[in-house]
């Protein structure tokens, strides 16, 4: 056998091993397109459920306006009364509901699960900052929670306030659901009566997270133009009451406070944005 006709037996097997490595690499190159695009698809799926919920969240317009925030009767940390004065915002109309996290987050960690129009629970402040994340991602319509102060505005009715104890009414049961009537549980948002301004379960059904950090004693040296809170400090405000929190702590001016990292049934949010 000449050295010619050896090469020529091996050349077919070296081509045979080039192929095979060849088919090989493509195939991995497709797995990976694949794998992109339907990352890429899942993705957009994710994008358009935000932007939706961008354009179906209910807001209401809480006009620019003065109040005195806080009270002298009540516990040290709402001391002192104090006048605040805040630029126009829009705050939701209700709670962001568990059908509105999971279209958006894809999850329900709701313990009252099963309800889709109740208040989304058991997210922390944490949990909600990406939540936040995602709505803005492609509609930058500045979503956000509101201040604590931009909360009591609009919970006592803002520049339509008629000084009511709960959030639109002086009877609990027209407004709130507390320990004496929730049954235990959760309800769906916007069944009891509204605020002045058109606002639900401002007393009541969950608390809800805001955005600022809590300091027992900020009244004492809070701005008087849109305070937005303590610029550090370890547990962020909570306003509002609960489903099972008794009659007499669901008063818009009470301050609750929590870790941000803790999930309860008892915390949900609504959320805010700037009037551009």
């Amino acid at each position: 056998m000449t050295e010619d006709t050896e090469l020529n037996l091996k050349t077919p097997k070296k081509n045979r091993v080039l192929f095979v490595v060849g088919i090989a690499i493509a195939l991995i190159i497709v797995i990976v397109v694949i794998g992109f695009i339907e990352s890429r698809i899942i993705d957009n799926k994710k994008v358009s459920k935000a932007i939706r919920f961008a354009d179906d969240y209910a807001m209401v317009v809480v006009q620019e306006g003065s109040f005195q925030m806080g009270t002298d009767m009540g516990w040290s940390n709402q001391k002192p009364k104090h006048k605040v004065n805040l630029n126009g915002f829009y705050i939701g109309k209700y709670e962001v509901t568990q059908k509105q996290w999971k279209e958006v987050m894809g999850n329900n960690p709701s313990r009252f699960s099963g309800c889709d129009d109740c208040p989304v629970e058991q997210v922390s402040w944490t949990d909600i900052q990406e939540f936040i994340r995602r709505i803005n991602y492609k509609n930058n319509l500045g979503f956000r929670l509101p201040t604590e102060a931009e909360w009591e505005f609009a919970a006592i009715g803002g520049n339509k306030s008629k000084g009511f104890r709960y959030s639109g009414s002086d009877d609990k049961n027209a407004v709130a659901w507390y320990d004496s009537n929730s049954k235990g549980k959760t309800e769906p948002v916007g069944i009891k009566d509204s605020n002045e301004l058109g606002i639900y379960d401002m007393s009541g059904n969950v608390m809800e997270w805001c955005n600022d950090y809590f300091d027992h004693d900020y009244y004492k040296s809070s701005p008087t133009n849109n305070p937005k809170g303590p610029s550090y400090g370890k547990e962020r405000v909570l306003k509002g009451g609960d489903w099972a929190i008794s009659y007499i702590n669901d008063e818009p001016q009470l301050r609750f406070y929590s870790s941000p990292d803790i999930r309860n049934e008892y915390f949900g949010f609504r959320l805010c944005r700037d009037i551009k």
